[in-house]
């Protein structure tokens, strides 16, 4: 995987920048800074430099936080919100188009937690959830999120109306493959569900290699919107929605990001103090107050930034929604 095209193999990469680790702090300093290349090829950038041992330690109990929680409570329950508002959002495209009440069949791929999912499954629907091998699913008390492939034997016959990716894909390798696999898995007029970080959004060109969304070495391949809707156009989906805008990971992203060019040596420090509720740790108390105090000063920008990335359509983050109408 060091000199190689995550997606095609290919070996004419075009090198653009090195970055640092995301966890920069628990890595020795040969390891900190990673390449980011484009192939010539099939002209998805991707990320080299770190073996396959080394990507898969880089999802730690830090990464993770637990199978129940990652953040303070006041930041799950927006979560939690928002995860029901898209789950009402998708029956409604999916229902809309099959004309039935049913309530569709879900899987979620790469679901962490199963927020989404649970949101799901409240509304009446059937739902299934694949997480990596790391993921503490032992930590899980329902049935919801199982540590395996859809290329495992179990759900080979398997078939869902609905199928999401979201801030999965840029963690997996051979892309053209895996859409291949997932469109085999997919209902008629199955809806398939999207979300990548935008390496064409204006956020990568701002802040390039402090660039939160990055998430080296975690994230394998960068990629953008013109690339996935060509794929999906070549599997016979019909793309239903492309969105640009995201305001919890586009605007913490651009506060993140601008904090990290700010002081480099503390990469990604207030994202990790908003986890596991480390904030109410006594000596972190400073830390955050300091944080947060700058955040409200990015805020304003942040917005902007947002508003106007999505205006563009190059906003840090890309959402597509697309239907699967090719004829079985």
């Amino acid at each position: 995987m060091n000199d190689l095209c995550i997606n095609c193999g290919q070996t004419n990469l075009k090198p653009l920048y090195s970055a640092p680790a995301f966890d920069s702090q628990f890595y020795p300093s040969e390891k900190r800074n990673l390449e980011l290349a484009r192939c010539q090829h099939c002209k998805l950038v991707s990320t080299i430099g770190a073996s396959s041992g080394e990507v898969a330690d880089a999802y730690t109990n830090e990464y993770y936080g637990s199978a129940s929680s990652k953040f303070v409570a006041m930041i799950e329950r927006i979560l939690a919100l928002i995860a029901m508002f898209r789950a009402r959002k998708i029956t409604r495209l999916w229902r809309k188009a099959r004309q039935i009440e049913k309530t569709p069949s879900v899987l979620d791929i790469g679901c962490g937690r199963g927020l989404l999912l649970r949101a799901f499954q409240s509304l009446g629907s059937t739902v299934l959830g694949l997480e990596r091998q790391e993921f503490p699913a032992l930590e899980v008390s329902d049935d919801i999120v199982h540590v395996g492939s859809i290329s495992d034997a179990e759900y080979a016959d398997r078939q869902f109306d609905i199928i999401i990716l979201w801030h999965v894909l840029e963690h997996l390798e051979q892309h053209e493959n895996l859409l291949d696999e997932i469109t085999n898995h997919l209902t008629e007029h199955g809806l398939l569900i999207i979300a990548v970080p935008n390496f064409s959004s204006l956020q990568q060109h701002l802040f390039s290699k402090y660039w939160f969304h990055l998430d080296l070495p975690r994230h394998l391949v960068h990629f953008d919107s013109k690339w996935l809707v060509q794929q999906l156009s070549k599997r016979g989906y019909i793309i239903e929605i492309t969105s640009y805008i995201d305001p919890v990971q586009n605007i913490y992203g651009f506060i993140q990001s601008a904090m990290n060019s700010i002081a480099p040596r503390q990469l990604n420090n207030y994202y990790r103090l908003l986890k596991h509720g480390r904030y109410l740790e006594r000596k972190m108390l400073l830390p955050i107050i300091k944080w947060s105090l700058l955040s409200m000063v990015l805020l304003p920008f942040a917005i902007l930034e947002n508003l106007l990335g999505a205006l563009l359509r190059r906003g840090a983050t890309v959402q597509i929604i697309a239907r699967l109408e090719t004829e079985r």
